[in-house]
Order: structure tokens, then C-alpha cells, then sequence
């Protein structure tokens, strides 16, 4: 009895998300709409612009000296 109630709870959470599936806009939807209201948080700019679809970072953010890299462990 209890693998039946079990076994139609998991029916219904599956249906559920289907159907959820379907009807709800997903998150790539929502990312490849304008967002022409977008303002940024207050003190900060953006750090490059698109360009025919391909972010396109700003000169300064592309330098970064004498980077090394590192691991784990590292600046510890």
C-alpha cells in the first residue's frame, strides 16, 4: 500500500515537471531578450559589450600583467 501511495506521489512530482517543462519560458528564453531597463549597480560599469553575439571584453579587462596562475594551496 505504502509503495503504491510512494509510486503516485513520484507519477504526479513527474507529471508535474513535464508539464512545467512546457509551459513555463526557460532561463535561455529569458536571457536572449532585451533588456533595455538593465541598469547597473550603482558605482559600477559593464566590462565589454556584444558584438554580432559574442561578448566582447574591454582592453583593460584582457591585461593582466604578470599573471602566473596558481593551485591549490596558493596565497595561503
Amino acid at each position: 500500500m505504502l509503495t503504491k501511495l510512494f509510486a503516485l506521489v513520484a507519477l504526479a512530482i513527474a507529471l508535474g515537471a513535464i508539464y512545467g517543462g512546457y509551459t513555463q519560458r526557460s532561463a535561455l528564453h529569458l536571457g536572449q531578450e532585451a533588456q533595455a531597463a538593465y541598469w547597473p549597480r550603482h558605482g559600477t560599469r559593464l566590462s565589454g559589450h556584444y558584438h554580432n553575439s559574442v561578448w566582447v571584453p574591454l582592453p583593460n579587462r584582457t591585461v593582466y600583467g604578470g599573471f602566473q596562475g596558481g593551485g591549490p594551496g596558493v596565497g595561503k
